[in-house]
């Protein structure tokens, strides 16, 4: 389970995200194919980023960690009864 610490969000599974930009790599190919293909290779290979699925957020930690526990008690106690 993760949590955002950005909205807050409670989730099962953090979404994953290419790293790099696809634009770039579409100009790398038209200047000429060895760089496009070169840094293609890089975005597959790098580690994916992490995503919050409901904001976009990339601030998310696990609700395991001691950080992810206080978060969530800090929102439970706003929450309005």
């Amino acid at each position: 389970m993760m949590i955002c610490k950005s909205c807050g969000s409670i989730e099962q599974k953090a979404k994953r995200a290419m790293v790099g930009s696809a634009w770039l790599e579409l100009g790398l190919f038209c200047l000429g194919i060895i760089p496009g293909i070169i840094y293609g290779m890089w975005r597959l290979t790098a580690s994916k980023k992490k995503l919050c699925p409901v904001c976009g957020s990339e601030e998310i930690v696990g609700l395991s960690t001691p950080i992810g526990q206080k978060l969530q008690r800090e929102l439970s106690a706003n929450q309005p009864a």
